[in-house]
């Protein structure tokens, strides 16, 4: 059987938790690609988390890489 190649346009929440239900499931009939303008999720909802001196950057923000590693395995080019 042919695979299904799926192309997710964005790499904001929807497009990250999308390839992230891909990635959950393991299907070895699909392939993913994601792509994205930054290499980084920024989780907006924390900003002022920031502002306030009350949380480092670096807990929110994450690389794509990261949180996609068995995707990228597949195919090195994601992101």
């Amino acid at each position: 059987m042919k695979k299904k190649r799926v192309l997710i346009l964005g790499g904001g929440f929807g497009g990250i938790y999308a390839a992230l239900e891909f990635e959950k499931r393991q299907d070895p009939d699909f392939e993913v690609t994601l792509i994205s303008q930054d290499n980084f999720f920024l989780f907006t909802p924390m900003l002022h988390e920031v502002a306030a001196s009350d949380l480092d950057l670096t807990h929110i923000v994450n690389p794509i890489r990261k949180m996609l590693c068995s995707l990228l395995r597949r195919r090195s080019s994601i992101c």
